[in-house]
């Protein structure tokens, strides 16, 4: 995704990293922190990334947590928020920059990192599992990581906003696949390849 180019054309053909990944962008292949960072941008990762084994090989000069090996891939967004808002606090950089965020929360399994599961406005079945109480709570599990994901892009926003730079940042949140659920993710299925996308504008319009 990081580059702009389909799977086939990047390399990128399946999982990157360990323990089961063996696929890397080819040689020659920018990345988007690597063409940021060309134009002047201070490019940073923060959490995880799934393009490439070596997070040190996409062009990041800096990142957030974790030592600078392997995917970097401490996923937790809340703990991002935190991070991102001493890092923006003591950032002395007048440059622009691209940071790159990514999360753990609706991988499975749901509940890591102590998430509950969260029916408190019913529960969202989807039309191509059976309707059984396993899968129930299964969903419910589900959406308490959404929750738990919904709290730390608070986070991550609350920290662009209370360093200033919230209104001068186009903000895009994505996917790289579908939900991690049979007929989804792994599959050719609309599930398995439809994604997320959120973006908002400097002027306040979410898109």
């Amino acid at each position: 995704m990081g580059t702009g180019r389909y799977p086939h054309q990047n390399g990128v053909m399946g999982v990157t990293g360990p323990p089961s990944g063996r696929f890397d962008l080819h040689p020659g292949e920018r990345h988007a922190a690597r063409l940021f960072g060309d134009a002047g941008y201070e490019s940073v990762l923060c959490g995880y990334e799934h393009e490439s084994p070596d997070c040190r090989s996409l062009g990041f000069e800096g990142f957030l947590n974790g030592p600078a090996t392997g995917t970097n891939s401490d996923g937790d967004l809340r703990k991002h928020g935190v991070e991102i808002d001493e890092w923006l606090s003591g950032r002395g950089d007048h440059r622009p920059f691209y940071l790159q965020i990514g999360c753990h929360e609706t991988h499975q399994k749901w509940t890591a990192n102590d998430t509950d599961a969260d029916t408190s406005n019913g529960t969202w079945m989807p039309p191509y599992l059976a309707d059984h109480k396993d899968v129930r709570k299964e969903m419910g599990a589900f959406q308490g990581a959404v929750r738990r994901f919904d709290d730390g892009m608070g986070e991550i926003v609350g920290a662009l906003e209370k360093n200033r730079v919230w209104s001068n940042t186009i903000f895009v949140f994505t996917t790289d696949h579908g939900i991690d659920l049979p007929r989804a993710k792994g599959t050719c299925f609309d599930p398995g390849l439809e994604i997320f996308l959120m973006m908002c504008y400097p002027n306040g319009r979410w898109g």
